[in-house]
């Protein structure tokens, strides 16, 4: 009798869970339904226009980097960070009709073949510098903590309440959840900083996300490593996406036994003149770097518009590649 096939979720469920060997490197683009919910509005509705989302902060789309940056056009919603209390307001979300969002978001999704992703943009660090602009966050940081962890605390009630609905209605695998810590260089701010301000929110969210049965992917941007150990700490289970200014063979060395790693590829495909060779290189470097600890979720978004065409040659090689890594081992 021949071996039945796995699906690309079976797959997948077997690096999340650590039960099994996968068959092959997972690809994100294979593996996830990847949803962000309709009803809530962290950036404008409709998406790719500009626009004030349901804080009121406003947002300019920028078409080649396919996402949205703050309009600083216009006023910040807030300059002094102790006048919070007056000037923020809380979305309600008990007024959204959940129910028809998640048939509305769900309709075309396989859970059988699918890993349910549903993404949560702007977290507590990101959501106040969308409020404050990121020079007063940091200033607010320095001269005002009291006030800025009520705040940060604040928002974290609202995500957990927003957890607890996304849970109850879309029953979702994994909640991927934004909130970018690191610069170009190195942590945007000292790690005494962070667990003092930020870690215990980071916690309580992480912790309902898990409540629920449901694993917590945390999304960093930049340089980050710093914050592995934290993070692993409140229970964060997926990091992405690992970006390359990471020293990535040391992390796979020292977490691979305690983290999944959500890995885009090589900075060559975020380059429009980049040569078809280098793109494959970069993509078999990551799955030779975290592919042997079969933890590895290989990502394949393209960072800009210029660069899409890259992401056919992303995906090729990922699937030809990590489809025969684990043959023979």
């Amino acid at each position: 009798m021949s071996k039945q096939m796995l699906t690309e979720r079976e797959n997948a469920l077997r690096v999340y869970n650590r039960t099994e060997s996968p068959e092959w490197i997972p690809v994100c683009a294979d593996c996830y339904a990847f949803i962000m919910p309709t009803s809530i509005r962290e950036r404008p509705v409709p998406r790719g226009e500009d626009g004030a989302d349901w804080f009121g902060c406003n947002w300019i789309w920028d078409a080649d980097c396919l996402g949205y940056a703050p309009d600083l056009r216009k006023p910040l919603l807030l300059n002094d960070i102790t006048k919070w209390r007056d000037v923020v307001k809380f979305p309600d979300i008990s007024s959204v009709d959940w129910e028809a969002s998640a048939n509305r978001d769900l309709a075309e999704v396989d859970r059988n073949e699918r890993i349910i992703r549903v993404m949560m943009e702007s977290g507590p660090f990101e959501r106040t510098h969308h409020i404050l602009g990121f020079q007063n966050a940091f200033l607010s940081m320095c001269e005002e903590p009291e006030e800025f962890k009520a705040l940060i605390d604040a928002i974290a009630d609202y995500k957990v309440e927003l957890i607890n609905k996304i849970c109850q209605y879309y029953a979702p695998d994994e909640i991927f959840a934004q909130d970018d810590l690191g610069g170009a260089n190195g942590p945007m701010m000292s790690l005494t900083m962070y667990r003092e301000l930020l870690k215990p929110a980071h916690k309580r969210i992480v912790e309902a996300v898990r409540s629920h049965g449901v694993v917590y992917t945390h999304h960093s941007c930049g340089k980050m490593e710093a914050f592995i150990e934290d993070l692993i700490d409140i229970g964060v289970q997926v990091i992405n996406p690992m970006q390359t200014i990471n020293n990535l063979v040391e992390v796979a060395q020292k977490y691979s036994d305690k983290l999944i790693f959500d890995v885009g590829a090589d900075t060559a495909a975020c380059y429009e003149d980049a040569d078809e060779e280098s793109i494959r290189q970069g993509v078999r470097h990551i799955v030779d770097i975290f592919g042997p600890q079969n933890n590895l979720i290989l990502e394949s978004f393209p960072s800009n518009n210029k660069c899409i065409s890259n992401w056919d040659i992303v995906l090729d090689e990922a699937r030809s590649y990590g489809r025969e890594f684990y043959a023979g081992r």
